[in-house]
Protein backbone atom coordinates (compact mmCIF):
# COMPACT_ATOMS: atom_id res chain seq x y z
CA UNK A 1 0.00 0.00 0.00
CA UNK A 2 2.77 2.45 0.93
CA UNK A 3 5.05 4.06 -2.30
CA UNK A 4 8.73 3.87 -2.25
CA UNK A 5 11.28 6.26 -3.44
CA UNK A 6 13.70 3.72 -3.40
CA UNK A 7 13.26 -0.11 -4.31
CA UNK A 8 16.36 -1.06 -3.48
CA UNK A 9 15.68 -0.70 0.00
CA UNK A 10 14.67 -3.81 1.60
CA UNK A 11 11.69 -3.52 4.36
CA UNK A 12 13.42 -4.44 7.00
CA UNK A 13 16.11 -1.61 5.58
CA UNK A 14 13.54 0.87 5.53
CA UNK A 15 11.86 -0.06 9.01
CA UNK A 16 15.88 0.22 10.33
CA UNK A 17 15.89 3.55 8.61
CA UNK A 18 12.88 4.83 10.71
CA UNK A 19 14.07 3.85 13.80
CA UNK A 20 17.20 5.45 13.11
CA UNK A 21 15.85 8.69 11.96
CA UNK A 22 13.21 8.92 15.33
CA UNK A 23 15.66 7.60 17.54
CA UNK A 24 18.04 11.22 16.00
CA UNK A 25 14.67 13.24 16.90
CA UNK A 26 14.01 11.95 20.58
CA UNK A 27 17.86 13.18 21.27
CA UNK A 28 17.62 16.22 19.91
CA UNK A 29 17.53 19.59 21.40
CA UNK A 30 13.97 20.46 20.42
CA UNK A 31 14.29 24.04 22.49
CA UNK A 32 17.03 25.13 20.47
CA UNK A 33 14.56 24.73 16.98
CA UNK A 34 13.10 27.78 15.58
CA UNK A 35 9.16 27.76 15.81
CA UNK A 36 9.25 26.99 11.98
CA UNK A 37 11.41 24.07 12.38
CA UNK A 38 9.23 22.40 14.93
CA UNK A 39 5.86 23.05 13.08
CA UNK A 40 7.27 21.23 10.03
CA UNK A 41 8.93 18.42 12.18
CA UNK A 42 5.19 18.08 13.98
CA UNK A 43 3.43 18.06 10.60
CA UNK A 44 6.07 15.82 9.46
CA UNK A 45 5.54 13.49 12.57
CA UNK A 46 1.77 13.00 11.84
CA UNK A 47 2.02 12.31 8.69
CA UNK A 48 4.61 9.13 9.80
CA UNK A 49 1.62 7.88 12.05
CA UNK A 50 -0.58 7.92 8.98
CA UNK A 51 1.80 6.17 7.18
CA UNK A 52 3.16 3.57 9.68
CA UNK A 53 -0.43 2.86 10.03
CA UNK A 54 -1.06 1.57 6.61
CA UNK A 55 2.08 -0.28 6.47
CA UNK A 56 1.13 -2.18 9.73
CA UNK A 57 -2.11 -2.84 8.21
CA UNK A 58 -0.83 -4.27 5.21
CA UNK A 59 2.17 -6.43 7.19
CA UNK A 60 -0.63 -7.20 10.25
CA UNK A 61 -2.95 -8.38 7.21
CA UNK A 62 -0.55 -10.39 5.73
CA UNK A 63 0.75 -12.09 9.04
CA UNK A 64 -2.49 -13.03 9.80
CA UNK A 65 -3.72 -14.92 6.52
CA UNK A 66 -0.06 -16.65 6.82
CA UNK A 67 -0.77 -17.70 10.19
CA UNK A 68 2.72 -16.30 11.10
CA UNK A 69 1.91 -16.02 14.81
CA UNK A 70 1.77 -19.85 15.28
CA UNK A 71 5.21 -20.31 14.77
CA UNK A 72 5.02 -18.50 18.33
CA UNK A 73 2.54 -20.87 19.71
CA UNK A 74 -0.55 -18.21 19.59
CA UNK A 75 -3.62 -18.57 17.99
CA UNK A 76 -4.28 -15.23 16.77
CA UNK A 77 -2.78 -12.18 16.16
CA UNK A 78 -3.97 -10.70 19.26
CA UNK A 79 -1.87 -12.59 21.92
CA UNK A 80 0.92 -12.51 19.67
CA UNK A 81 1.02 -8.75 19.66
CA UNK A 82 0.60 -8.85 23.56
CA UNK A 83 2.84 -11.43 23.88
CA UNK A 84 5.97 -10.17 21.08
CA UNK A 85 5.27 -6.23 20.67
CA UNK A 86 4.17 -5.43 24.61
CA UNK A 87 1.07 -3.95 23.58
CA UNK A 88 -2.05 -4.23 25.13
CA UNK A 89 -5.40 -6.14 24.66
CA UNK A 90 -6.99 -3.36 23.71
CA UNK A 91 -4.70 -1.96 21.96
CA UNK A 92 -3.86 -5.34 19.81
CA UNK A 93 -7.20 -5.39 19.14
CA UNK A 94 -7.51 -1.88 17.74
CA UNK A 95 -4.86 -2.42 15.43
CA UNK A 96 -6.35 -5.58 13.80
CA UNK A 97 -9.54 -3.48 14.16
CA UNK A 98 -8.17 -0.60 11.95
CA UNK A 99 -5.76 -3.17 9.79
CA UNK A 100 -9.35 -4.66 9.06
CA UNK A 101 -10.34 -1.23 7.92
CA UNK A 102 -8.38 0.30 5.74
CA UNK A 103 -8.00 -3.05 3.63
CA UNK A 104 -12.05 -2.39 3.01
CA UNK A 105 -10.82 1.23 2.18
CA UNK A 106 -8.00 0.92 -0.39
CA UNK A 107 -8.53 4.68 -1.57
CA UNK A 108 -8.26 5.73 2.38
CA UNK A 109 -5.42 4.01 2.25
CA UNK A 110 -3.62 5.02 -0.52
CA UNK A 111 -4.10 8.69 0.80
CA UNK A 112 -2.62 7.97 4.08
CA UNK A 113 0.27 6.05 2.61
CA UNK A 114 0.72 9.21 -0.02
CA UNK A 115 0.45 11.85 2.24
CA UNK A 116 -2.78 13.09 1.17
CA UNK A 117 -4.81 12.71 4.61
CA UNK A 118 -3.66 12.39 8.25
CA UNK A 119 -4.77 9.01 10.20
CA UNK A 120 -7.31 11.05 12.74
CA UNK A 121 -9.35 12.67 9.76
CA UNK A 122 -9.16 9.59 7.60
CA UNK A 123 -10.68 7.35 10.36
CA UNK A 124 -14.00 9.93 10.31
CA UNK A 125 -13.92 9.14 6.58
CA UNK A 126 -14.27 5.26 7.28
CA UNK A 127 -16.63 5.69 9.86
CA UNK A 128 -18.85 7.75 8.00
CA UNK A 129 -18.86 5.77 4.94
CA UNK A 130 -19.14 2.66 6.56
CA UNK A 131 -22.64 4.17 7.28
CA UNK A 132 -23.60 3.84 3.71
CA UNK A 133 -24.94 1.19 1.73
CA UNK A 134 -22.00 -1.24 0.77
CA UNK A 135 -21.93 -0.55 -2.82
CA UNK A 136 -21.50 3.19 -2.46
CA UNK A 137 -18.74 3.22 0.27
CA UNK A 138 -16.01 3.74 -2.53
CA UNK A 139 -18.06 6.55 -4.36
CA UNK A 140 -18.13 8.39 -1.08
CA UNK A 141 -14.72 7.61 -0.17
CA UNK A 142 -13.66 9.16 -2.94
CA UNK A 143 -15.89 12.61 -2.75
CA UNK A 144 -14.87 13.24 0.67
CA UNK A 145 -10.95 12.22 -0.14
CA UNK A 146 -11.35 14.78 -3.14
CA UNK A 147 -13.02 16.87 -0.18
CA UNK A 148 -10.06 16.75 1.74
CA UNK A 149 -7.28 17.60 -1.46
CA UNK A 150 -8.96 20.58 -2.17
CA UNK A 151 -8.70 22.12 1.50
CA UNK A 152 -12.22 21.25 2.97
CA UNK A 153 -11.87 21.28 7.04
CA UNK A 154 -13.34 18.35 8.96
CA UNK A 155 -16.78 20.14 9.65
CA UNK A 156 -17.21 20.68 5.92
CA UNK A 157 -16.44 16.66 5.19
CA UNK A 158 -18.57 16.23 8.25
CA UNK A 159 -21.71 17.91 6.37
CA UNK A 160 -20.95 16.28 3.26
CA UNK A 161 -20.79 12.80 5.00
CA UNK A 162 -24.04 13.69 6.32
CA UNK A 163 -25.61 14.71 2.81
CA UNK A 164 -24.41 12.09 1.90
CA UNK A 165 -25.84 9.48 4.66
CA UNK A 166 -29.34 11.40 3.93
CA UNK A 167 -29.75 11.09 0.62
CA UNK A 168 -28.93 7.34 0.91
CA UNK A 169 -31.81 7.41 3.23
CA UNK A 170 -34.04 8.79 0.63
CA UNK A 171 -35.58 5.55 -1.06
CA UNK A 172 -35.80 3.59 2.26
CA UNK A 173 -39.31 3.89 4.27
CA UNK A 174 -39.35 7.00 6.54
CA UNK A 175 -40.60 4.19 9.71
CA UNK A 176 -37.54 5.72 12.23
CA UNK A 177 -37.90 9.09 11.24
CA UNK A 178 -36.03 11.93 9.44
CA UNK A 179 -32.35 11.13 9.57
CA UNK A 180 -30.61 12.20 12.37
CA UNK A 181 -26.83 13.60 12.15
CA UNK A 182 -25.72 12.65 15.39
CA UNK A 183 -25.60 9.38 14.12
CA UNK A 184 -22.72 10.03 12.27
CA UNK A 185 -20.53 12.32 14.38
CA UNK A 186 -20.89 14.73 16.64
CA UNK A 187 -19.34 17.34 13.84
CA UNK A 188 -21.84 16.06 11.16
CA UNK A 189 -24.75 17.16 13.66
CA UNK A 190 -23.34 20.22 14.78
CA UNK A 191 -22.40 21.33 10.89
CA UNK A 192 -26.02 20.05 9.84
CA UNK A 193 -27.92 21.89 12.52
CA UNK A 194 -26.01 25.13 11.48
CA UNK A 195 -27.18 24.19 7.85
CA UNK A 196 -30.55 24.09 8.87
CA UNK A 197 -30.58 27.45 10.89
CA UNK A 198 -29.21 28.71 7.47
CA UNK A 199 -32.42 27.28 5.22
CA UNK A 200 -34.88 28.22 7.79
CA UNK A 201 -33.82 31.70 8.00
CA UNK A 202 -33.73 32.02 4.21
Amino acid sequence: MCETGNPGVTPLGAAQMVTDGLAVLCQADAAGLDAGTMAELLLVLEQADSMAAVARANILGAFTSGLGYESDGHAGPVPWLMDQAQTTRGRARAQVRQGKKLRAHPQVAAAMAAGRIMGSWAEKVMDWTDRLPADSREAADEILLGAAAGGARLEDLAALACTMYEQSRADQPDDDGPADPSLLDPEAAAFADRSLKLRAGG
